[in-house]
């Protein structure tokens, strides 16, 4: 896997839950190129190095959620198994417990991606709320802490741009309206770019 892709796949595989950035036991196997089997049966061996703050199995509410949000997760829904989800805790420890060599290519660039994401939030640039389904328009909650001009980018879950906007920031907190009319319907990521920085990608639904 090139790096460059293997970044853009892992942003659209972090998902917020219970307040925290997670992903699933399936994708980061899927990363590792081993089964999912395998990598949980690891962590079941190791079940003490993963607490729950490293680790959590899904409800069937999170489960379902998932599901309806993204459309690659069609397979779970006939699943009677509960998916694990791992935090940046959780990713850092199974490297110690899985004995492949793409698996400690890989994790640097897991863990990266999960700090970008937290420095983000963090730094108080730019914050913006979880994203859900929308219809034609789409509102953005943003914090902003400085005045800067940005731009807004879309991409398909093929990860091609499908819309560029400026936008001029302003600092404090407000809404701005983004008008999707002219995309399908479908999975997406938005992305917020400014000078020297990039928020994480932020998925919604265009139905």
């Amino acid at each position: 896997m090139k790096v460059e892709i293997v970044k853009q796949e892992i942003e659209t595989r972090i998902f917020t839950i219970r307040g925290m950035q997670v992903m699933l036991d399936r994708d980061l196997a899927y990363f590792y190129q081993v089964t999912t089997k395998a990598l949980n049966q690891a962590v079941k061996r190791n079940i003490l190095r993963f607490p729950e703050d490293f680790m959590f199995q899904l409800t069937t509410i999170e489960k379902i959620e998932l599901v309806t949000n993204c459309d690659r997760l069609e397979k779970l829904k006939h699943s009677t198994a509960l998916s694990f989800v791992f935090t940046e805790h959780g990713v850092a420890m199974l490297s110690s417990v899985l004995r492949s060599e793409a698996a400690l290519e890989i994790n640097i660039s897991i863990i990266r991606t999960f700090v970008q994401f937290r420095n983000d939030i963090e730094s108080g640039k730019i914050l913006l709320q979880r994203l859900s389904s929308v219809a034609d328009f789409l509102m953005l909650n943003v914090h902003a802490s400085q005045n800067e001009n940005t731009q807004i980018i879309i991409y398909d879950i093929q990860g091609k741009e499908v819309l560029n906007l400026p936008m001029q920031l302003t600092m404090g907190n407000y809404q701005r309206v983004i008008d999707t009319s002219k995309l399908i319907n479908g999975n997406y990521i938005l992305k917020i770019i400014g000078n020297g920085y990039a928020s994480t990608g932020m998925r919604f639904v265009k139905l």
